[in-house]
């Protein structure tokens, strides 16, 4: 990021483009971003742990701790990113244990998402229902995550790409569609109870947030011949793609 920014630094700001303000800002507060970014993850799993387990219409509600879990987990993963560019710690150790911060904090996503993700699927005529999707999904996260891993030009580069694509996408889409099923079968009682619109926005911000997480990776020579890193979506776009992640929160 600082980088990028400094491409912009020696040209007064009137006479460079709004993106290059935007990305020499965001640079210099990008400490900022991602305690906003952690703090919104924490608030939401605060919130939704505290949630009744039980509900006649919220059919999920019995594993919606499973979000309030991510929430607290992915909070603390980026509380820890903070300190990283805040500290610029040099022990050799800190990559892998951000690696593990970001595996653990999606598992409980991606478990949500195999739960409601096939609790509102028809799977034969007469229309019985499986309550999940298959455990087997684990399997090919797994699978996924190692070739992936195998890819990269660096083995810790290639495990956070591959947690964020085979883990954290599915984890969230998966959500984003099981509520849309949910919404489609209980229209007309969650708009007398007021939460359609609010169901929709949580929709929306699940498979936006996992778009973010995954197809934005960060700068490893190889990966980013597939997918952008986050310094070139900055330079594209002017703003940082842990904003998005932490509106999306």
């Amino acid at each position: 990021y600082y980088e990028i920014a400094g491409k912009f630094k020696s040209l007064p700001c009137p006479f460079i483009t709004i993106t290059g303000c935007a990305v020499s800002f965001f640079a210099h507060h990008l400490a900022e971003i991602y305690v906003i970014y952690g703090f919104s993850f924490l608030l939401l799993g605060c919130i939704l742990l505290l949630q009744p387990r039980e509900d006649q219409v919220l059919v999920f509600a019995p594993y919606l701790w499973l979000i309030g879990l991510f929430g607290l987990l992915h909070g603390l993963k980026e509380l820890f990113d903070w300190w990283q560019l805040a500290y610029q710690p040099e022990h050799p150790v800190v990559p892998w244990l951000d690696n593990l911060l970001l595996f653990i904090s999606y598992l409980p996503l991606f478990e949500f998402g195999r739960r409601i993700g096939g609790h509102f699927r028809p799977t034969s005529v007469n229309h019985t229902i499986n309550p999940y999707l298959p455990v087997s999904l684990y399997v090919i996260a797994g699978l996924g995550l190692i070739l992936t891993s195998i890819f990269a030009s660096q083995l810790h580069s290639g495990l956070d790409a591959g947690i964020r694509l085979f883990i954290g996408l599915p984890g969230a889409v998966f959500t984003g569609l099981g509520l849309l099923r949910y919404l489609r079968i209980h229209h007309h009682i969650l708009i007398r109870m007021r939460a359609e619109r609010a169901l929709r926005v949580a929709i929306v911000a699940f498979i936006a947030y996992g778009l973010l997480t995954s197809l934005v990776t960060i700068n490893d020579p190889r990966l980013n011949l597939l997918l952008p890193s986050h310094s070139l979506f900055l330079e594209l776009t002017g703003v940082p793609v842990q904003l998005l992640r932490a509106l999306s929160a």
